[in-house]
């Protein structure tokens, strides 16, 4: 399955850093406008900064608001992302709309065991936190070092078929996801 990353022509420095690492994280990916299985397209807010991260096949489509977006670069983090497959770990995706968001994610990261890489999305209070880790083997324990970029995403809008939810602000007495 191949996936494909749009980003706008002139696309500032930021954003061709995000493509770049998402190039790197998820499997089978390149920057290109071409129709593939799987579309990932970056929208940015007036040229500064990526904003908008909106993934689409034939089913459907799911588009978060780039909350807050680190690069490697600015984390001053030298280790690299090797070329296997990272296994996915999603933490606190309790509802139906948490599991929808969990099969989007499924369908970037295909399960192969091989590999020490992982790619955790975390849930919580409606924003999504990503981080990429290698797993290291010590004596009697395993250590996780942090390799990848950190992404915090906020759902906004989640199409199957003809049926879509846009999610509105986040109220502290109801859990989206």
């Amino acid at each position: 399955m191949l996936v494909a990353i749009n980003i706008p022509e002139d696309a500032c420095k930021e954003t061709k850093e995000l493509a770049n690492e998402l190039i790197l994280i998820i499997p089978y990916t390149f920057i290109s406008n071409e129709k593939t299985d799987i579309r990932i397209s970056i929208r940015e807010y007036n040229h500064l900064k990526p904003y908008i991260l909106r993934i689409e096949d034939s089913t459907g489509e799911v588009e978060f608001k780039i909350v807050q977006y680190l690069s490697k670069s600015k984390l001053r983090n030298r280790s690299i992302i090797t070329d296997d497959v990272p296994q996915l770990i999603v933490n606190n995706f309790t509802s139906q709309l948490g599991s929808d968001v969990v099969s989007w994610l499924e369908k970037l990261f295909p399960l192969k065991i091989e590999g020490r890489q992982v790619a955790t999305f975390q849930c919580q209070n409606d924003f999504i936190f990503f981080r990429m880790y290698r797993y290291i083997f010590k004596e009697e324990k395993v250590n996780l070092q942090d390799i990848g970029p950190h992404l915090c995403l906020r759902l906004m809008k989640i199409k199957k078929n003809e049926e879509e939810i846009v999610i509105k602000k986040y109220d502290k007495k109801v859990q989206t996801l």
